[in-house]
């Protein structure tokens, strides 16, 4: 039994929620991270298709269509309104740019705007997979030097309650032609 003082958490699936919001609002990093070691998640199912009474959201493809508008119009507030205050985001193929929490994509995000003033989004292709949606994107546009910006790949939300709680990033930039092949003849 895990006891954590003036917290009151026990960890027996019912307090330990309680106990992850009241850490989380604390300020309290150990308890939250100790606690989110042993699967709590404020308000979210305690792994991908598990649940609570108000599910996923029924519209998974529509969420993504209201972020993809969010990001066409740079509507940093639009986008994190979107975002579960929780949020984890991961790449794996760069697993440095990994992060915990929504403050986190308001700053990406405003970033990305300065650098590429006439970014854009498009949604090729997305499949839904319990309450979780796959969507490929190609995100583009000029960067404020006047260099090109084309990103595609893929992205995994895992959305609850209507916010995103977590993604997983597959984003590259794509090569651009290269003027000769790889043994000097025309490519």
């Amino acid at each position: 039994m895990l006891e954590v003082k003036n917290l009151h958490v026990t960890l027996d699936g019912k307090s330990i929620l309680k106990g992850l919001d009241l850490a989380v609002g604390k300020g309290h990093r150990e308890i939250v991270e100790l606690l989110r070691a042993h699967g709590a998640m404020a308000g979210k199912p305690p792994a991908p298709g598990g649940g609570t009474a108000s599910g996923p959201d029924p519209d998974l493809r529509a969420l993504m269509e209201r972020l993809r508008k969010a990001f066409n119009a740079h509507d940093l507030e639009g986008i994190v309104a979107l975002v579960d205050p929780d949020y984890e985001s991961e790449q794996p193929a760069h697993p440095e740019r990994g992060f915990h929490g929504r403050d986190q994509v308001r700053k990406n995000w405003a970033s990305m705007f300065a650098r590429v003033p006439d970014f854009r989004a498009d949604i090729l292709r997305t499949a839904v997979d319990g309450d979780t949606v796959w969507t490929e994107w190609r995100w583009h546009g000029v960067r404020a030097d006047g260099t090109k910006f084309d990103l595609r790949g893929v992205t995994l939300f895992r959305l609850w309650n209507g916010r995103i709680v977590s993604g997983r990033l597959y984003m590259e930039p794509v090569s651009q032609p290269k003027k000769e092949g790889p043994y000097g003849e025309a490519p």
